[in-house]
């Protein structure tokens, strides 16, 4: 297996992944990863949080066939092993987001745009961002928080950062019944990114492959922040550079908007 410097470009139309200080936009056009120094395991976080266990694709997940969870989990893996220990591995989704997936995937537009991100297609895949953003401008929300748990971390960034722009519910004037469907939706999503910090370590090693997790992470913090309402001092959004207490104080603080 090679853990070389992988050959992609990663810039379409002058747009690439560049990392200064906690600022990063991410490239538009393959993999900006780089080989690991060192295999990064499960769990190793740098403050102690509770695991979580994610529902593998195999597991029942009652409204969900077992046939079409797995080829929902397949998008978000990579069987080639690109970056086998790069990066910590992204929890499985959970059952609640396979159904809520399940269903946004029956639009035929949304299927294909979630399928172009699959491994397989990996080698021909249309800019990342295009995808990532035209499901954030259409509020696919499901479709977003499954692609957070993306093989790929540009993915990933791309991901949390469209859900970012996607309107709260607070900020829609809907009827009872979609303001109650949406407002499952975002504890489904709070409790689903309550699990990735929960699993994945706040720092890993490395250079560029540390820069970019460091920027996923703080991406994930940031929406949690968001889907929760909560915030920081000054009522800013919370980055990875929070210390280990204050994580713990914001997980406390997530939680409580999330229950079973």
């Amino acid at each position: 297996m090679r853990t070389a410097r992988l050959p992609f470009d990663i810039g379409v139309a002058g747009v690439r992944l560049v990392t200064v200080v906690v600022l990063a936009v991410v490239g538009t056009h393959g993999c900006s990863s780089r080989a690991p120094t060192a295999p990064v395991e499960a769990g190793s976080a740098t403050v102690g949080v509770p695991a979580a266990r994610p529902v593998a694709s195999s597991d029942p997940c009652p409204g969900v066939s077992a046939d079409a969870a797995a080829r929902m989990q397949r998008v978000l893996r990579d069987p080639s092993g690109r970056l086998r220990g790069a990066y910590p591995p992204a929890p499985a989704l959970t059952c609640e987001i396979l159904r809520g997936l399940d269903g946004e995937l029956a639009e035929p537009s949304v299927r294909a745009r979630y399928q172009s991100l699959a491994s397989e297609n990996w080698d021909n895949h249309p800019p990342l961002a295009r995808v990532v953003d035209s499901l954030g401008r259409d509020s696919w929300r499901y479709t977003l928080i499954a692609l957070t748990s993306h093989w790929n971390t540009d993915v990933k960034i791309l991901a949390l950062r469209a859900f970012q722009r996607v309107p709260s519910r607070l900020l829609i004037n809907a009827d009872a019944a979609t303001d109650a469907r949406l407002a499952q939706t975002e504890r489904a999503a709070l409790r689903f990114l309550l699990l990735a910090v929960e699993t994945t370590p706040r720092t890993i090693p490395g250079s560029e492959n540390a820069t970019i997790h460091g920027v996923y992470m703080d991406a994930l913090i940031a929406t949690l922040d968001l889907l929760s309402g909560e915030r920081g001092p000054g009522g800013a959004l919370r980055t990875n550079a929070l210390t280990d207490a204050e994580l713990a104080e914001a997980l406390a603080a997530w939680r409580r908007h999330a229950p079973p």
